[in-house]
């Protein structure tokens, strides 16, 4: 990310469990993210899913993000994809997501 200046406009804690679950956006007129980090902080795994066919994130269906992953989702092509994000978790250990956006 060397050359690129970015403004945080939201960070937040998201606590993923046996239920899907999406982070909190960030709001305003005109607010849309270009930048977006979700970081598993453990101790749990889980898995993420973001598109708009109607496929449910479920504990086996999903990308899987191992506990001390991030995942980032950079341009502002992606905010259909950050704002359709969602999470579960993998087995039964919950896990703490720290959400962070930027513009």
């Amino acid at each position: 990310m060397e050359g690129l200046a970015y403004n945080q406009l939201l960070n937040n804690k998201l606590t993923v469990s046996g239920t899907s679950i999406s982070p909190t956006l960030p709001t305003g007129s005109g607010v849309r993210p270009r930048y977006a980090t979700f970081i598993n902080e453990g101790p749990g795994d889980v898995r993420w899913l973001a598109d708009n066919t109607g496929t449910a994130v479920t504990a086996t269906t999903g990308t899987l993000l191992l506990a001390g992953d991030a995942l980032e989702m950079l341009d502002a092509d992606h905010w259909g994809m950050i704002s359709l994000i969602r999470f579960i978790r993998e087995a039964g250990v919950d896990a703490t997501i720290d959400c962070s956006y930027y513009d």
